[in-house]
């Protein structure tokens, strides 16, 4: 019923500096278009964006653009993948910020997250909605089985109220519970879809 914990080891692999290199490589030879977002110059390919400085990568974010018409959002782009290189804080400090809300929420209006965490990945997100919440932008946990959601007012209702339901481990996992940060003010109701 909502985004599952995974291990470190579950998610994909950029750590080592030969398979960084080498999916670098192969990211590169994709041609991909330059994207400036803030002060980053960063490559973007069909719907992965990175930041690669001497042929590595520093900062990969895959995305995913959904079209389906749930609650009053005529799109929403999911964060199917995030990765930063350990030890270039320095360089990526307020990337992850940057292309979210520069980027994906101007883009798109709604952004989702993905269906898979690693604790890492939690913490992430954690941040980014706290962060929303600061710019008073909408945040929600949203349902896509009911097309239910739940309004998050303020962070004590983040950290009280919905990180230890909205998180789960369980095999059988549904992946159908999202946290969810919008410009505008999403509604469940039939009439705004």
């Amino acid at each position: 019923m909502m985004p599952k914990l995974i291990t470190d080891r579950d998610d994909f692999m950029l750590e080592k500096f030969s398979d960084n290199l080498e999916s670098t490589q192969s990211f590169l030879a994709r041609q991909p278009e330059t994207l400036v977002i803030d002060k980053w110059n960063l490559l973007k390919a069909g719907n992965t964006i990175r930041l690669i400085e001497e042929g590595e990568t520093l900062y990969h974010v895959k995305f995913e653009i959904k079209t389906k018409k749930f609650w009053n959002s005529p799109s929403q782009a999911i964060q199917v993948e995030v990765w930063r290189q350990v030890g270039s804080g320095e360089i990526t400090h307020g990337l992850p910020k940057a292309i979210f809300f520069d980027y994906f929420l101007d883009r798109y209006g709604t952004i989702v997250c993905d269906y898979l965490h690693t604790e890492h990945g939690k913490r992430f997100w954690l941040d980014r909605l706290t962060e929303a919440l600061k710019a008073n932008y909408e945040v929600f946990y949203g349902d896509y089985g009911t097309r239910g959601l739940t309004k998050i007012n303020n962070k004590r209702e983040l950290m009280d109220s919905y990180v230890d339901q909205c998180w789960g481990t369980n095999t059988k996992h549904e992946y159908r519970r999202m946290a969810i940060i919008s410009k505008s003010y999403l509604c469940a109701c039939s009439q705004c879809h």
